[in-house]
């Protein structure tokens, strides 16, 4: 009897632990490096077509170039963080063979931007200059011939840095981020790539910058973009945002949506295997709201070392905390490999150096993959099959007994 109650035991402990396993997390650190150290840059899959001469491969855009990140500076008076060095370079990564090669120099160099891969080209928006100016170009890479090229410049009204962007249906997407003076934004722009006119659409219900957004499809056919945390002005950039909101692109509105478990900005987010992903960012000192509180510059800025997750699909979704980060950063760029449910993590800013008096670049790339199994409600189901069978042939041991 009592050995029957252990396997009893262990049958449900097992099952119980299936409920809550429901994928495999396999973090590796690929042996290629970046070609340059970087951050505050973009990364997009750019899929393989008739007629691409990449063939499926990443692209990485523009970014800080400098060595040394982000360093400390008392420039003009102020004392604060500030990179040395952009790019106009730009990268497409192999997800086949883990390999960089060199595209043709962009036309500007930028960083802070956002990118959106629409109607099979890529394009960039938004950003500054290392002069600190909002760029008002909107450039565009062509996988047809690999040259790079400028759609547009947009109107000084709509200038931002530290923005989203998202394609849907042949339209480019920029949402939210920081005007000339830093100020957080709620906007909303729709551009159409093939005419070049801007629709003005529902702000977001919260200004925010550093705040990536990304499209997704429900299989019902409802297509939105979803945003979460960023960072605001209005709380004196004391603490980043943890709030999120999905917008339908159709009925041109914005909801909210359960908030993260952790305040983050300057992430990177992705969606893989149906779900949405958020990687590393910068979070505050949990003094800095603290008027009373008097910390060094260094001390405020702290990465965030944990993945969330986020499932639409689910009838009460809810970020989760998926896996810990073996190197925390933020300023990081992500994309992900569908075909091998794998997203790749590129490069971004350290923690605090002393030595440098700065948050150094990387040059590291991080692939996470993540096993596919059958869907929760399947899952679900085949748990509650078992536990019935298990909990039936215990009644009738008993009974025997």
């Amino acid at each position: 009897m009592n050995n029957f109650f252990t396997i009893y035991l262990l049958v449900s402990a097992t099952l119980k632990g299936l409920a809550l396993a429901d994928h495999d997390i396999e973090w590796l650190t690929l042996d290629e490096k970046i070609p340059i150290p970087i951050s505050d840059m973009t990364a997009t899959y750019v899929p393989n077509f008739a007629g691409s001469t990449l063939g499926d491969s990443i692209v990485i855009a523009g970014g800080c170039s400098d060595e040394y990140g982000n360093s400390l500076s008392t420039e003009n008076g102020e004392t604060g963080f500030y990179c040395g060095r952009i790019t106009d370079k730009s990268f497409a990564f192999d997800p086949y063979s883990g390999k960089f090669s060199p595209l043709l120099d962009m036309p500007v160099q930028r960083y802070r931007h956002a990118a959106a891969y629409v109607d099979a080209k890529l394009y960039l928006v938004g950003g500054r200059s290392l002069e600190d100016n909002l760029i008002p170009q909107i450039d565009v890479f062509d996988p047809k011939d690999g040259t790079w090229s400028t759609l547009m410049n947009l109107p000084d009204e709509y200038l931002t840095s530290d923005n989203a962007a998202v394609a849907y249906n042949g339209m480019l997407y920029v949402i939210g981020g920081y005007d000339s003076e830093f100020n957080a934004l709620n906007r909303t722009l729709a551009i159409n790539v093939e005419t070049k006119e801007i629709t003005v659409k529902t702000d977001m219900r919260l200004a925010r910058g550093d705040a990536q957004a990304v499209s997704y499809a429900f299989e019902d056919g409802r297509d939105v973009a979803f945003i979460m945390g960023g960072f605001t002005p209005a709380n004196g950039w004391c603490a980043p945002l943890h709030e999120g909101e999905v917008y339908d692109f159709v009925e041109d509105t914005w909801t909210a949506i359960p908030s993260l478990n952790n305040n983050r900005g300057d992430k990177a987010v992705v969606t893989l295997n149906g779900k949405i992903l958020t990687f590393g960012g910068e979070s505050k000192h949990e003094s800095s709201c603290d008027e009373n509180t008097d910390l060094e510059p260094e001390s405020y800025a702290v990465t965030v070392d944990d993945v969330e997750s986020y499932d639409p699909r689910l009838p009460s979704p809810k970020w989760e905390i998926e896996s810990d980060l073996s190197n925390a950063r933020f300023r990081a760029a992500a994309a992900a490999f569908p075909k091998s449910s794998t997203v790749y993590l590129f490069g971004g800013q350290a923690e605090y150096l002393a030595d440098c008096q700065c948050y150094k670049n990387t040059d590291t790339v991080y692939s996470f993959h993540e096993e596919e199994h059958t869907s929760a409600s399947d899952k679900s189901a085949h748990i509650s099959l078992l536990t019935f069978f298990v909990s039936f042939f215990f009644v009738i041991t008993v009974a025997m007994i």
